[in-house]
């Protein structure tokens, strides 16, 4: 099967469908080729046609309330790869920062995300491949465009020659990788980064939105906009003041599942990350145990169970289980959870450690 994307209508139009029917390719159009198993197909040019080189123009579609908003497929049409720098640099006013493309896993069954990410900020893979700063030739990638019919251009200037070789000029400031794997062993992750020039709004150079195929997912809410989920978040550079970062999780099956700081790039140890599990009232430090098990009780979407919050300190020691009634503090707030349904009455007490008593209230709470 062959396919191209219409973002207008949000679906994929099959070759000879009939919904559509181009006989030649377009240069900087993507395009998808699917198979159901292992196997070749074969594409006859036309004798005497010249490989592409110089200036190649396309014209990219944003439709409101389309589904897909901004989304266009597009492709390399060079003999050669290219810059993704360059290439975002050169439309940066029609585009916005981020590359995604399409790696699918083995034996995927329509529900994983199979997405990988790449910016100026980092990369975001699917745990068998992330992309680096260059687009092989033949790669199809889809970019979100910032207005309807706004051009797309293609430029010798963003070739490149060679083996392209891993670039690490924008590993200077902190950046960190949170991933999740489920008893299945599905894989998902996202980034967060901190550097000069983000804000705590959506930035087109720097933010990449999350691409929610369903199944397992982790990604984080923007700050400043409540409602959008993202692959790669970036931040202000961070100080030593409290931060505190909403994590939005998708899981497809129940049971265990691990969360794990997967990597650290110049890191001030100084600086905590902590994660919080709202539902079961635990804290991990993450830099002295970089990964935790939760346990999910049923598939669907848990977009305000758990909380990365940075410079902030946990004591264990302050954690205690009594009676099914979970006691815990977290920065100068003390919190009570009855583990049971049913109704929890009695009296809270609390004593400082000279044994005065500073707080005193009758506590009835419902399920």
């Amino acid at each position: 099967d062959f396919y191209l994307f219409d973002e207008p209508e949000n679906i994929w139009r099959k070759f000879g469908g009939p919904t559509f029917n181009d006989t030649e390719f377009v240069p900087g159009k993507g395009y998808a080729i699917v198979f159901d198993s292992d196997g070749s197909c074969v594409f006859t040019g036309t004798t005497g046609t010249k490989l592409n080189t110089g200036i190649i123009n396309m014209d990219l579609t944003r439709t409101a309330g389309s589904g897909s908003e901004g989304f266009n497929l597009v492709g390399n049409p060079y003999p050669s790869p290219f810059s993704n720098a360059d290439f975002v640099t050169a439309n940066s006013s029609s585009i916005e920062g981020t590359l995604y493309y399409w790696s699918q896993k083995p034996d995927w069954d329509n529900r994983e995300d199979n997405y990988s990410y790449w910016n100026v900020v980092g990369t975001v893979g699917n745990g068998l491949q992330s992309p680096d700063d260059y687009t092989a030739v033949g790669q199809a990638f889809m970019v979100t465009a910032l207005a309807d019919n706004t051009p797309l251009t293609f430029s010798n200037s963003m070739r490149a020659t060679g083996d392209p070789v891993y670039l690490k000029e924008y590993t200077a400031f902190p950046r960190l990788w949170l991933c999740v794997t489920d008893k299945d062993y599905r894989y998902n992750e996202t980034l967060i980064a901190f550097l000069e020039g983000a804000t705590l709004g959506f930035d087109n150079a720097y933010d990449a939105r999350k691409l929610n195929e369903g199944g397992l997912l982790i990604s984080t809410w923007c700050q400043e906009e409540t409602d959008l989920g993202l692959a790669i978040q970036s931040l202000p550079p961070i100080g030593y003041e409290p931060l505190t970062i909403t994590i939005d999780f998708s899981a497809q099956v129940a049971g265990l599942h691990e969360i794990k700081l997967k990597h650290l790039d110049n890191w001030d140890p100084v600086v905590s990350i902590i994660l919080e599990d709202r539902e079961t009232g635990k804290f991990y430090d993450l830099l002295e145990e970089s990964e935790c098990s939760v346990t999910i009780m049923e598939p669907g979407n848990y977009n305000d169970r758990f909380l990365i919050h940075f410079n902030a300190s946990i004591d264990s020691d302050k954690t205690y289980v009594e009676e099914d009634v979970l006691i815990y503090s977290f920065d100068s707030d003390i919190y009570v959870k009855y583990l049971k349904h049913g109704l929890l009455q009695g009296e809270l007490e609390i004593y400082n450690v000279l044994g005065q008593l500073i707080h005193q209230e009758r506590i009835l709470q419902s399920d």
